[in-house]
């Protein structure tokens, strides 16, 4: 926090002001992860043997991830429709969030009545902030090297990736995978049937 208000001191106070509740927000998250990994792993098992239902720290956690994902696709989308001034890739973007927004509440809605069908929504939720994350990071690319070259576009690009793989791109890339496999493995079924039949 103290390094962004050093390194950008000029952006407009509307922005400082999101990024301050954003880490606020952030904080608070890790806070509730370590409550949630307290009662799911060691008060759980010391008082029954066995994970037990999902708390109230869980619940939150998918509600915030939901949200924060949203505001920062939203945010980046918006920033990339101004200096790309496509509106055809904008409103794709859009449609990409608003898919991936309706899965979020829709998994969260499931998961908050402890159904055990939660884990496809999930990992098409998952996929599905992969995939925009992906697309908008392939955008952002093409512009700038579009525009300023090879040179600062590799510097900046290095800065990303590291700021990709801090931020949870390995999680986004398992659940690609699981996405994909389990697509692969639907299809291997009905064609088995097809053929059975």
């Amino acid at each position: 926090m103290y390094l962004y208000f050093r390194r950008f001191p000029r952006d407009p106070n509307t922005l400082k002001l999101l990024v301050l509740i954003f880490w606020v927000l952030q904080n608070f998250f890790f806070f509730v992860c370590a409550k949630a990994a307290y009662s799911e792993l060691i008060r759980a098992m010391k008082d029954t043997g066995i994970f037990y239902t999902t708390t109230w720290e869980l619940h939150y956690l998918g509600v915030h991830w939901m949200l924060t994902t949203t505001l920062t696709q939203m945010y980046f989308a918006s920033r990339l429709g101004a200096y790309g001034q496509d509106p055809c890739v904008t409103f794709l973007l859009v449609v990409l969030i608003s898919i991936t927004l309706a899965f979020g509440i829709y998994t969260n809605k499931i998961e908050s009545h402890q159904n055990s069908s939660a884990g496809w929504p999930q990992t098409v939720w998952n996929s599905l902030i992969a995939v925009t994350d992906t697309f908008m990071a392939s955008y952002l690319a093409y512009l700038m090297r579009k525009k300023h070259g090879f040179g600062s576009t590799n510097s900046m690009m290095k800065l990303i990736t590291l700021y990709g793989v801090t931020t949870g791109a390995a999680s986004s890339v398992i659940a690609v995978f699981f996405l994909i496999s389990g697509i692969l493995k639907l299809t291997a079924v009905n064609i088995s049937l097809g053929m059975v039949c």
